[in-house]
Parts: structure tokens; C-alpha cells; sequence
């Protein structure tokens, strides 16, 4: 028994390419964390895979699993989008990676305002994923929450 519950509070990752295999304690059942473009690197925390429910808004819920990772399901629903017809885009906020700064933060969730999202809840809704999937600290996410797009030089 002492085996047992040893066993589950084990926790490894293995790298397999560019797919890293967390065991976790879930009853012997993997999660996988791969990298989701545009990002160039896997998340800090396991992703799940759950059903989104769609808003009036166009944003969708849930952004993130029980674990506080990526819903991988929401974090394709913003990886890329477009505004008034203009070309599909990648978001450059999720491309940004783990050592972003918060400047670096609001220059890209200015650009993915006015060439991906359109409006602050969708750029928001990116920038709180950007930040479970790279672990950007307190500082960062408070900016990301008090985003508004019509501040951004580039939205005029």
C-alpha cells in the first residue's frame, strides 16, 4: 500500500520530440504538454482538452483547465483571427514565450487588438492565455486585465 500511494504522488516528465509527457498522480493516466503554435516553446502546466461554450462577446469559456493550464480548445479558438476583413494572423501575443516583459505584453496585445481580436475582451481573453501557458507573474497579468485597445497608438 505504502507502494501505491508513493507511486501516485509521483511526478515525471519525459520528452518525446517536442511533446513533453507528464505523469502525474491521476491515476496512472499521462497528460501531454506540446507546443501550440504559435508558441515556440510547451507550457509551464499541463493542458487539458475541454468543450468551449461560445459568448455574445465571441469569447469562449473555459480559457483554462482545473489545473490552471491551457484549454487547448480555447487556446486555438485564439490563436489566430482577423479584423474587418483583413488577412488571418497569427496572435503575437501567444507567440511571445516565457521571458516576456510587460512592455513586450502590451506591444503585442496592441497588434493582435487591431489585426487579430478587434475588441478588449477577445485581446484579453489571448493575453490571459498567453499568460497561464508561459507563467508571466502578477505584474504582467494586471496589465493584461486593464488592457484597452483604443489606448494603443496603432488603434487611433
Amino acid at each position: 500500500m505504502a507502494l501505491r500511494s508513493a507511486v501516485k504522488t509521483l511526478v515525471g516528465v519525459l520528452f518525446v520530440g517536442t511533446t513533453a509527457v507528464l505523469l502525474t498522480g491521476c491515476g496512472g493516466v499521462p497528460s501531454t504538454s506540446r507546443v501550440l503554435p504559435p508558441a515556440t516553446v510547451a507550457p509551464v502546466s499541463a493542458e487539458c482538452t475541454l468543450a468551449l461554450t461560445h459568448e455574445a462577446d465571441l469569447n469562449v469559456k473555459p480559457l483554462l483547465c482545473p489545473n490552471g493550464g491551457v484549454n487547448v480548445s480555447a487556446w486555438q479558438w485564439y490563436e489566430k483571427g482577423h479584423v474587418n476583413g483583413g488577412p488571418v494572423t497569427w496572435s503575437k501575443t501567444l507567440a511571445l514565450g516565457p521571458e516576456a516583459t510587460a512592455s513586450e505584453v502590451q506591444q503585442a496585445m496592441c497588434a493582435d487588438f487591431v489585426n487579430v481580436y478587434g475588441t478588449n475582451p477577445l485581446t484579453i481573453s489571448g493575453g490571459e492565455l498567453a499568460a497561464a501557458y508561459y507563467g508571466w507573474g502578477s505584474a504582467v497579468l494586471a496589465m493584461i486585465n486593464a488592457f484597452l485597445g483604443q489606448d494603443c497608438p496603432t488603434a487611433g
